[in-house]
């Protein structure tokens, strides 16, 4: 059950359904353990995700989709296709458009030069994920994110509950 006012949260609070749409950039993605019967879904131009991911970096851009899995189950998959593999922690996914709207998957160890940036951007959304404080909604029941203010600016990482993408349902 739903615990409000937590910020510390190492388990999802509840079930729930989470659906994000990238586009382009890099996103350092890093979550608490889903609820059993929760799922998470991550669609680029290419490729699609589904799984338990914990912690992983995304790179989306115009002809390409990489996805770096450190902790966490994954399955990666071509976007208009039911071909897809699964990602072991330490493996990355490269799905590349193809000049005539196909477009291939495979699956290699991070390579050592990868691993600074891999660590550096998923080590941010990990520090960004303490700065949230979770409550219900009074009116509605909704689970809700709000940014928290630290109480000096000592350059700690903030997390503007407006600009988080995606979709939560329940």
């Amino acid at each position: 059950s739903f615990q409000p006012g937590r910020s510390d949260l190492d388990a999802e609070p509840s079930d729930s359904r989470t659906v994000l749409e990238l586009r382009r950039g890099t996103f350092g993605i890093c979550t608490a353990r889903l609820a059993r019967g929760s799922s998470m879904f991550l669609h680029t131009p290419h490729a699609t995700v589904d799984g338990r991911g914990r912690k992983l970096l995304v790179e989306v851009s115009g002809d390409e989709t990489r996805v770096l899995l450190i902790e966490g189950e994954i399955a990666v998959g071509l976007r208009d296709s039911a071909q897809s593999r699964a990602l072991r922690p330490g493996q990355q996914a490269i799905v590349r458009a193809g000049p005539h709207g196909d477009a291939t998957l495979s699956v290699q160890p991070v390579m050592d030069e990868q691993q600074a940036q891999l660590d550096a951007t998923v080590s941010t959304a990990c520090l960004a994920r303490r700065t949230v404080f979770f409550d219900a909604d009074r009116e509605t029941s909704e689970i809700r994110a709000f940014e928290v203010t630290p109480r000096d600016d000592g350059g700690g990482f903030l997390l503007n509950p407006a600009h988080i993408g995606g979709v939560m349902e329940k």
